[in-house]
């Protein structure tokens, strides 16, 4: 009787052309049959109630799935879209807790599943659909026939959710909804995706953001990485991490959201500003320190640290990115490096396949020299790859700066050299290279002020003259107008001219002998 009045109720959505819940109207759908744009076929929803398009899902199973979605299922906060199921796991956290998804098998077995945990175990129940009804027929339903069939996947939701008490759907937390996505400029392409600037609409408010868009016929493989970055990046909240909004799983194509930051990565910054101030290389390296501390408060390892993964976002606060190759674990060991950035890993992992904060450490270390570098070249450039991690696993601190360049302060060259000992005991934590180098950066700015002050206090003084303030020459009088008093003033100068003592000011020098800047020794900072 339930599923009877759920049915009239669709079929009045068809009629009145909006619900008593204020959902939208349902009316037709546009299904395209074998991709060919001559065989349009227009399935209504009314055929899919009764069942009329089992010859348009036979011939083409996943449209009928998506046609399904975007006009049933999508409405209801349970269904959550494409899920694999070894990401279920992160979802459903309590006793009964269940959701409905798509399993986006890419073998061509593409079906519906309702996931649930029971007796602390995640169980996977199939729909099947046969003759326009919905069944599920290893769904443990107590006092129900195994063969019951429904017109719709809620309908059987209902029932079992009655039947078993304590059920508990969990809404989509990070799910957004394609239509509040716009696309405004691509900002580059890859084999797998694509990356646009765009807008989302959040709480009535629209916001910039980047749009990470899979495009064409997506593999396993790939579905599986785009839900554990997506899965790491839900972990996060700190103005060091780039902020995730959401990703769009409920239809094709899969979209990730996140935080735009205009400012590009640190190493095309920096390649394209070559005049870029030490303070905000400092304070580069002062916020990665900050987001990889928060990293490992939630037990996340990097893997791939680098300059070009730190993105550069309002207010100049670089912002870490790309989880592509994080893990949250504390520790572990790998037997492949096939995707590792190699001139950025550590002596241990090179040797040992080994991953932990420390090793993320020595990447740090790296990134340090790559910053006050102007990320000019690759590490140890210009050895190949294997020439480096030899390098790598058989030399202590082997990241150096050029003497004949510019060098960084050497608070900073002491930090980078602690992060890449070749004992991992000897390199220190993020929690406290995040301290340092905080004070670093504070002590830092207490000498540009100084310095500043210095620097007024010069100008202010040359502004005065040698021998005295403008204010009290303007007390004597003028020689053009008064010759009288310039001659007495010569004639008291000749007179005391065998007195004259040292000047206490510049370069310590008698009054009337010339001023000497070129010492390196006594310069303007002496003063």
């Amino acid at each position: 009787m339930n599923e009877r009045k759920s049915s009239e109720d669709l079929k009045k959505i068809i009629t009145d052309g909006d619900s008593s819940d204020g959902t939208h109207r349902l009316d037709r759908i546009d299904l395209e049959v074998d991709g060919s744009p001559d065989e349009i076929v227009e399935v209504s929803l009314k055929d899919i109630i009764e069942g009329k398009d089992e010859k348009i899902k036979e011939k083409n199973k996943t449209d009928f799935n998506l046609q399904y979605i975007r006009s049933i299922l999508i409405h209801f906060p349970w269904y959550h879209g494409l899920i694999q199921s070894i990401h279920v796991k992160d979802i459903l956290k309590w006793e009964s807790s269940f959701v409905v998804r798509r399993s986006g098998e890419d073998d061509g077995n593409d079906f519906f599943c309702l996931s649930v945990r029971l007796n602390n175990t995640i169980w996977n129940y199939a729909f099947q659909y046969e003759k326009g009804f919905w069944t599920c027929s290893k769904l443990p339903i107590p006092d129900a026939d195994k063969n019951t069939k429904f017109p719709h996947i809620h309908s059987v939701i209902d029932y079992w959710s009655l039947k078993h008490s304590g059920c508990i759907p969990v809404p989509r937390k990070f799910v957004i909804l394609h239509e509040d996505v716009k696309f405004v400029k691509k900002l580059g392409e890859g084999a797998f995706g694509e990356v646009w600037k765009g807008t989302i609409s959040i709480n009535n408010s629209i916001k910039q953001c980047a749009i990470k868009k899979i495009k064409g016929q997506i593999k396993r493989e790939q579905i599986s990485a785009f839900f554990h970055e997506s899965m790491i990046l839900t972990l996060f909240d700190h103005e060091c991490v780039v902020k995730f909004y959401g990703h769009c799983t409920l239809i094709s194509p899969l979209m990730a959201i996140m935080e735009l930051a205009s400012g590009g990565t640190v190493r095309s910054y920096l390649r394209g500003n070559r005049n870029a101030q030490i303070d905000d290389m400092i304070s580069f390296v002062n916020d990665i320190a900050r987001g990889m501390e928060h990293l490992i408060s939630k037990r996340v390892i990097h893997r791939d640290l680098a300059a070009r993964n730190c993105l550069i976002g309002e207010n100049m606060i670089v912002k870490i990115s790309d989880f592509g190759l994080s893990i949250r674990c504390e520790e572990i060991k790998v037997k492949t490096l096939k995707q590792a950035p190699m001139r950025w890993l550590s002596p241990e992992t090179l040797k040992q396949g080994l991953f932990n904060e420390k090793t993320d450490v020595w990447s740090f270390g790296v990134v340090i020299w790559e910053i006050f570098t102007y990320c000019s070249n690759q590490p140890l450039y210009p050895k190949n790859v294997k020439d480096a991690c030899i390098e790598i696993k058989n030399v202590d601190k082997p990241h150096k700066f050029d003497p004949t360049k510019k060098l960084p302060p050497k608070e900073i060259v002491k930090i980078m050299e602690n992060c890449t000992r070749q004992k991992p005991n000897n390199r220190p934590k993020f929690r406290f290279l995040a301290q340092d180098l905080a004070k670093i950066m504070e002590n830092h700015k207490k000498m540009k002020r100084a310095t500043s002050k210095r620097r007024g206090s010069i100008k202010k003084g040359s502004e005065r003259g040698i021998f005295g303030s403008n204010r009290m020459r303007k007390k004597s009088s003028d020689p053009i107008s008064d010759p009288t008093a310039s001659k007495s003033k010569s004639n008291e100068r000749d007179s005391k001219s065998s007195e004259i003592p040292k000047h206490p000011g510049i370069d310590g020098q008698r009054a009337d002998t010339p001023v000497v800047r070129s010492s390196r020794k006594h310069g303007i900072k002496k003063c």
